[in-house]
This record gives C-alpha cells, structure tokens and sequence, in this order.
C-alpha cells in the first residue's frame, strides 16, 4: 500500500513537470555605489523587476504585466518571467533557474522539496550571476492528483556594471501564489 502512494506521488509530481506559471511577488534590496563611493541600498518589489525587466524588452506600458515562476521551463529548470496578464503571453525573462539540485520528502498530503538553482541574466550570460533557494510543496488529494502548489525562497544576484548602472547586488524573498494558465 505504502509504495502505491509514495509511486502515485512521484507520478503526480511528474505531471507537473508540464509546463505551469503561477504569480510571484518579490522583496529585496539592490545595493551598489555611487560616484562618491558611497554604499546605496535601495528597496525594490515585483514591480521594479518589471520595470527593468520589460524597459529592456522594449515595453513603455507596465498596467497589465506580472511576474511569473514558470515551472519547468525546459530541461533545465524553471524561470523567473514576465507575461502580460490580460492575454498570457511572455513579455520577458528575468532569471531563469537552472540545474536544480533538490532534496525530496513524500508523505500522505504530497510532495515536499527543498531546491538551490543558479539564478542566470540572459543580458549576461557566460555564467550564473547567483542563487535562488526554493522552498515548494505539491499537495496531492486522495485519488492521486495534483491539488495545489506553493513556493517561497530567496534570490541572491550581481549584475555587471553596463550603462548607468555600477555593479549592482541583489537579494530578496519571494512567494508564489495562485497559477496563472
């Protein structure tokens, strides 16, 4: 009886390998320093990351976007991206999360994971600018299938001096709520 649910949740948690976004909020701090060398921190939320994010890509109107985890993005891991709320396309990608290493625990309400991915910027991109440790849970009802997910964790990045900007560290939580498609 035992290995039929822990075999029930694995193959519930493999059916969300699919592709899923859900919303995400983040909160942090991005640090740098300024022409006196003096240390500036300023606070910054989902909606700066759009800003940046979506200003690169070319968008002036921000009203209808949002920011996204979008689980299993490839083969690689998930990605941290930016849709337009009203028809669900992709705007931009932040950061995507590659090559998670994930420690696992099944019980009787579903799958609980632990995972530390290298956060990456595809405007610089030889290799990963930092962290993410994602705290998830996939609950799993009675009759095997996938009734809720939940994530929350940390961001740690650097961005390389380009424009106006300094070397700039980045470090904040984020959660993830309801799915979007």
């Amino acid at each position: 009886m035992r290995v039929g649910f822990v075999a029930a949740c694995l193959l519930a948690a493999g059916s969300v390998q699919a592709q899923s976004y859900y919303r995400l909020t983040f909160k942090g701090t991005i640090s740098t320093v300024d022409s006196s060398g003096n240390e500036v921190v300023r606070k910054i939320t989902d909606k700066n990351l759009i800003q940046e994010w979506a200003g690169r890509a070319g968008v002036t109107n921000f009203k209808n976007l949002t920011l996204a985890l979008h689980r299993n993005v490839d083969s690689r891991g998930d990605a941290i991206e930016i849709l337009n709320r009203k028809d669900g396309s992709h705007v931009a990608t932040v950061f995507p999360l590659f090559f998670p290493e994930s420690a696992t625990a099944v019980s009787s309400k579903g799958v609980t994971e632990k995972r530390f991915a290298y956060l990456y910027n595809l405007h610089q991109s030889e290799f990963s600018r930092g962290t993410a440790i994602l705290n998830q849970q996939l609950m799993i009802n009675k009759k095997g299938q996938t009734n809720r997910f939940v994530s929350s964790g940390e961001l740690q990045w650097y961005q390389l001096p380009e424009g106006a900007h300094s070397l700039r560290i980045g470090s904040g939580t984020f959660k993830v709520s309801k799915a979007i498609k």
